[in-house]
This record gives C-alpha cells, sequence and structure tokens, in this order.
C-alpha cells in the first residue's frame, strides 16, 4: 500500500445526502451504510486515489471483503451493487474505486504527506550513506512513514519503539515460556509478528522475572490449560497479544478450574516456583 495514512473525513451532515437518506429506507440499508463507512476507511488505508485493494496485483473480491468487514457475502455483494447504480463507486481490472474520493480525504494534505516522505527518505539514505560508505546509486531503501503535522514525533517514538525492540530478550523469554508452560504449545520460532508484539509487552513489563511469574501462574492455572467448558487453552500468543490478557493471569483472574476469579493457585503455583528458584525444571 501507499504511504500510510491514518485519517478519513466523514463530515457532519452525510445522513442529509440524498444518496445516503435512499440506502437507509432500503431493508438493509444499516448494514449497507456500514459497508460504505468501511469501504472508505480502505480506500483511506490504501491512498491510491480511491482505489481499494489487498494488493495493487490483488484486488479485493466480494467475498474477501465480506470476511474483513464480519458481513455475509449477500450482504456485500448487495451494498456493492447498490453503490455502483448510485455512482458511489466504480469497478475496474484494478478493483474497487470510490468516485469522489477528494470528498473523504484531504488530498492536499495528502501531497504533503508524500513530500515529506520523500524528504525524510533522502536523508536517511544520505545518512546511511555516510555512515556505512554505502555506493550513491546504491539501491539500498531506507523505510519512512510520516502522516501531517507530526513528523518529529513520529521520528522519537519510532527511535523508542527500535530501541525497546533491539533491548528485549526474546530469546529468554520464548525459552522462560517454553520450559515453564510445558502444558501449553511450545513456540518454535520467535517470527517478526512475535516479537512486534513482545517488545510492546516488554515496554510495559521490562522484568524477565515478571515474565517467568507469569509463566508459572499461566502454567499452573488449569482454566488456561483447557479445563474449561469449551477445552480452550491459552497460548503463548494469547498471552502476548494486548496488556489486559497478562494482567489478568498475573492477578489471578483464570485461578480457578471453573474460570472464576475467587482463588489464586497457590499450593501448585508455589511447587512449581519453588522448582524453579532450584535450577531443577
Amino acid at each position: 500500500m501507499a504511504t500510510e495514512v491514518k485519517w478519513i473525513k466523514i463530515t457532519v451532515n452525510m445522513f442529509d445526502d440524498e444518496k445516503i437518506k435512499l440506502i437507509q429506507a432500503m431493508p438493509e440499508g444499516d448494514a449497507i451504510l456500514v459497508v460504505w463507512i468501511r469501504l472508505i476507511c480502505l480506500a483511506g488505508k490504501c491512498n491510491s486515489g480511491g482505489y481499494i485493494y489487498f494488493d495493487v496485483t490483488l484486488p479485493y473480491t466480494e467475498e474477501m471483503l465480506a470476511t474483513i468487514f464480519n458481513k455475509p457475502v449477500n450482504i456485500v455483494r448487495l451494498a456493492i451493487n447498490t453503490f455502483i447504480r448510485f455512482k458511489m463507486i466504480e469497478h475496474d481490472e484494478q478493483g474497487i474505486y470510490l468516485l469522489n474520493f477528494e470528498k473523504h480525504q484531504n488530498l492536499e494534505g495528502l501531497d504533503r504527506i508524500r513530500e515529506l516522505t520523500k524528504q525524510r527518505v533522502a536523508k536517511c539514505r544520505e545518512k546511511k550513506k555516510l555512515l556505512s560508505g554505502i555506493p550513491e546509486n546504491s539501491n539500498d531503501f531506507c523505510n519512512a512513514t510520516v502522516t501531517e503535522d507530526n513528523a518529529t514525533d513520529i521520528d522519537i517514538e519510532r527511535d523508542k519503539e527500535k530501541e525497546i525492540y533491539n533491548i528485549c530478550p526474546f530469546i529468554e523469554i520464548q525459552n522462560s515460556f517454553n520450559t515453564i508452560c510445558t502444558s501449553l504449545s511450545r513456540v518454535q520460532k520467535m517470527t517478526s509478528g512475535r516479537k512486534n508484539k513482545l517488545s510492546k509487552r516488554w515496554e510495559e513489563m521490562p522484568n524477565i522475572e515478571q515474565w517467568k511469574q507469569l509463566f508459572t501462574i499461566a502454567e499452573c492455572t488449569p482454566f488456561l490449560k483447557g479445563i474449561n467448558e469449551k477445552k480452550w487453552k491459552a497460548s503463548f500468543d494469547w498471552l502476548i497479544k494486548n496488556d489486559s490478557n497478562y494482567t489478568r493471569v498475573l492477578e489471578g483472574q483464570y485461578g480457578t478450574q471453573e474460570g472464576q476469579a475467587d482463588q489464586k493457585p497457590n499450593e501448585e503455583y508455589q511447587k512449581l516456583k519453588a522448582s524453579l528458584d532450584n535450577g531443577s525444571s
């Protein structure tokens, strides 16, 4: 996709538009309008003049959109046909195209973003060339994403994220999980996706002993090991998905066999923790 943009324009009088009123009056009007908003958001993410595609060589199909929007295919198909009939979108070999996309996006702002990105890439390439002797005609590329009015803030934030990423002990955390959580699926590979999530969690909890405690509690909690009505098991990816999951585990909110929060796995936890402290596990 093109330069990342995280905003679109929705006017406050959107529902006064005749087309929107006619769509809303249809039997599946509300669902169709949700699809319309989702299409506008996708067009903003693609940032390609109103086109919507998964990749420049792979247009979205109705089935793909139904999956992404969590809507039945027949609703998505009805919505697409309605938007075509009302001349809100067109469809060609490149994919779906939103007409009058400038209504929903600040095109001057996008031009500014592209220019800032171009300047930042040039500066980054020049810096790398000076530091490492990269030839002037090198194709080496420096990734850069700039959003309007906050290029400096993004630079600072990205430097911070990069620093955290570099110091996060990925392999040590992986080995600790595999050693302690023997009832859960082993982590076979520390993928880039896992590293990205884990670096965010490490920023929130930068202490390996706390991670070992987290894994110990998870291993000593029957509910997290599949002893529940749905036979669901926790996993490493679930633990690092967001700050809420690991916090609830640390607080013992899955403490009983029934998954209630009235007990913590005290005895089993203490035994496993003692064995780990003694180096016997």
